[in-house]
């Protein structure tokens, strides 16, 4: 009896030893897991430069955009809003894009479309699909008040002409537009009631 005794205390034992290593397993584990939790996520390039333009059209339109009256009924006159606009990169049309800003709306009564100065244009090694306007080409359309509005094979040129007589609108429940390289591909919404494109959220 006295030897099976011993040997259960034995069997039962947890020594300091034991205990060191498991606290520092555990330890090594939360670690590892709150540097993981407060990384921030990897987000595409190329997405991140589209948001980068809508912000910088978004505040370009709601500073300067304005609408006037033209010859005694409501029209538009001088800069109107903002537009962005996405397009094959003339030295890579099949892998690359070139995202560009400019200072108002096309509007066949509007004044010409000028570049902005505050943010030069963007190439880069990605191709960008709008879930309605298609590939590109395509432009988004900024309101004074921050709406967005999408165009598809629009423009064909740049500076992009003033060809658009209407407003072409924006699906309610927002757009999809996904970037993609040669390695993966993203999609990430287009709210059009607030004019922004979230890089950091993918959906479908």
């Amino acid at each position: 009896m006295g030897t099976n005794t011993g040997v259960m205390r034995r069997e039962r034992g947890f020594g300091v030893v034991d205990l060191l290593v498991a606290t520092g397993i555990l330890a090594g584990f939360v670690l590892v897991t709150a540097f993981n939790l407060s990384r921030p996520p990897t987000l595409h390039p190329g997405a991140l430069a589209l948001q980068s333009a809508l912000v910088e059209g978004r505040s370009l339109a709601m500073t300067f955009g304005q609408i006037s009256d033209v010859a005694g009924g409501v029209g538009f006159a001088g800069l109107d809003g903002a537009t962005v606009t996405v397009t094959r990169d003339p030295a890579d049309p099949q892998h690359g894009s070139v995202i560009s800003v400019w200072r108002s709306r096309p509007r066949t009564s509007g004044d010409p479309l000028t570049a902005d100065p505050g943010f030069p244009p963007q190439r880069v090694p990605v191709t960008f699909t709008s879930s309605t306007a298609g590939a590109e080409p395509f432009s988004i359309l900024i309101s004074s008040s921050g709406y967005a509005s999408i165009q598809g094979r629009y423009p064909t040129a740049l500076p992009p002409p003033n060809s658009l007589a209407t407003d072409p609108g924006c699906h309610e429940d927002g757009e999809s537009i996904s970037v993609v390289d040669a390695a993966h591909s993203e999609t990430h919404r287009l709210e059009c009631r607030e004019g922004v494109y979230d890089a950091s959220v993918s959906g479908s």
